[in-house]
């Protein structure tokens, strides 16, 4: 088996302000000049995580399979590995919702059945299909971000009553994700990228549908707040000690908040990864490299638009 703790990366988008369009409207030189710097101010890194997009894929299947393998290409070139995303449920570049998996709320998932799990077949029969035997590929990641309605902080177990039969919705879904995936027979395991609002009890809601667990530990407070590290780091001991307890690995594919204050982001990225490597846990930074077009809902990419790195942003290289 891979060494899971060894992962570190980046999350890299095509386009930085999360447009999925960009896997169809490709631009290959920039992606290979984007990576090219990263592995060069960061030669340690040995990994990528990319968001896909189902909905995209299907307006020209073809030439979307092509631009995967461009970028699969580059990364390889370059020493990366990849985690290609298969779906997303976060607000800022979800490509899932509600009517898309629950039952008779769409006309598409009525036509497909009822529970709407059809219309996923030829995007996982193509993505996961083609490559199942991979080796480029180290992690699928099913879902970003899943059940992002739920209120609350560290260790929250609580969805509000009226949630709950979409909670159940949603996990039936994901659960039909992942057998579709199993029956394909990939190589690289099968995971699903749980938001820390949920702490130990996110992973374990999707534990029986996943291969290996994924993570998005982020910090986001004072340095200072003695109260707010301490929750964190229960909250990193917890999720350590599920993983032993499940005999499974854990990775974090989102972390270290983004920020535009250099002093501020640097301590916590060495806070962060600092915590992460003590419990044996391989990451993924939260973003790359900022967008040409200077455009960014939440700025904080260790790499300006210019190529150039931002202060102490060589911490990185620490871990």
């Amino acid at each position: 088996m891979e060494d899971y703790a060894q992962i570190k990366g980046f999350n890299y988008f095509l386009k930085p302000d999360y447009s999925f369009s960009s896997w169809i409207d490709f631009d290959g030189d920039r992606a290979e000049l984007e990576l090219t710097r990263a592995k060069a101010h960061f030669p340690l890194i040995n990994t990528i995580r990319l968001q896909l997009s189902w909905d995209v894929h299907n307006v020209d299947p073809d030439r979307y399979l092509q631009n995967f393998e461009s970028v699969l290409c580059l990364a390889d070139r370059l020493g990366l590995k990849v985690i290609p995303t298969l779906f997303s449920r976060c607000p800022a570049m979800g490509n899932i919702f509600t009517d898309h998996f629950m039952n008779g709320w769409n006309w598409f998932t009525v036509r497909a059945g009822g529970d709407g799990a059809a219309i996923f077949d030829t995007y996982l029969k193509t993505i996961v299909g083609t490559y199942k035997d991979d080796e480029r590929i180290n992690i699928w990641d099913i879902c970003n971000e899943p059940f992002p309605y739920a209120p609350g902080s560290y260790g929250t177990d609580r969805v509000p009553e009226e949630m709950k039969h979409i909670e159940q919705g949603e996990y039936d879904w994901m659960k039909r994700m992942y057998t579709q995936c199993k029956n394909i027979d990939p190589v690289a395991p099968l995971g699903i990228s749980v938001l820390q609002d949920f702490g130990r009890y996110g992973i374990g809601k999707v534990e029986d549908i996943s291969d290996i667990l994924l993570i998005h530990p982020y910090f986001v407070h004072d340095l200072d707040n003695e109260v707010e590290k301490a929750a964190f780091l229960d909250m990193l001991d917890d999720y350590t000690d599920f993983a032993r307890a499940v005999n499974k690995p854990i990775v974090a594919t989102e972390t270290c908040w983004p920020s535009q204050d250099d002093t501020w982001h640097v301590d916590n990225i060495r806070f962060t990864l600092t915590e992460l490597k003590r419990r044996h846990i391989g990451w993924i930074g939260a973003k790359l490299h900022q967008s040409p077009e200077g455009r960014d809902e939440l700025p904080g990419e260790p790499i300006r638009a210019d190529g150039t790195l931002r202060p102490g942003h060589e911490v990185f290289n620490e871990f």
